[in-house]
């Protein structure tokens, strides 16, 4: 399972798209080319219609509207079962999403008629915390006949490319003074402000 929190803005999309393009590379998964356009769509038509429902969707929210009105956030989740993939997307409004046949006029109203068609089954639940959680599941074409998982990719050090110096220590009596007097200033002028 991966697990993504966000702010509610529209920029929230783009960053879950590549959170689930980055889970499908750990799982290895990524090679799958449909699978991922799968999921990317998905993932946007949920998280889009999240922040929509809870969030600001303004595309360039001034900061003043953020400071004044902090948004809510999305959590986008996603699970690996037997040969089912997961895409879930909590928001805070209980209200339940309705799936609507748009017309061909209608520039909108596309985004769970979308997923209801990539995807082999998606729903919504009410969440214990408040809100509610909608869901797609998309099939796994690979795993459909092998019904094994990868293992996942755990994230390797590298060794430093050049060689680190060593810091100098300074024993000149007059900068350690000087700087002990600008670190008592500091907490002279901390204990004041409270």
């Amino acid at each position: 399972m991966s697990e993504l929190r966000l702010a509610a803005l529209l920029t929230a999309v783009g960053c879950a798209r590549r959170f689930a393009r980055h889970a499908l590379w750990s799982w290895r998964l990524d090679g799958l080319g449909e699978l991922g356009d799968s999921v990317d769509l998905v993932t946007s038509e949920l998280v889009t219609n999240a922040v929509r429902a809870t969030g600001i969707a303004e595309e360039h929210p001034r900061y003043v509207d953020l400071y004044d009105q902090p948004p809510s956030l999305v959590i986008v989740r996603l699970r690996l079962l037997a040969a089912s993939l997961f895409v879930e997307v909590w928001d805070a409004d209980p209200t339940p999403p309705v799936l609507r046949e748009p017309t061909l006029h209608e520039e909108g109203g596309r985004g769970l008629f979308l997923v209801a068609a990539v995807s082999k089954s998606w729903n919504f639940y009410p969440s214990r915390a408040g809100g509610k959680v909608v869901w797609a599941e998309l099939a796994i074409p690979a795993l459909e006949t092998t019904q094994e998982l990868p293992p996942p990719v755990l994230p390797r050090r590298s060794p430093a490319s050049r060689q680190v110096r060593p810091v100098e220590v300074t024993d000149d009596l007059s900068t350690l003074q000087r700087v002990l007097h600008g670190l008592r200033r500091l907490d002279d002028g901390r204990a004041r402000s409270r």
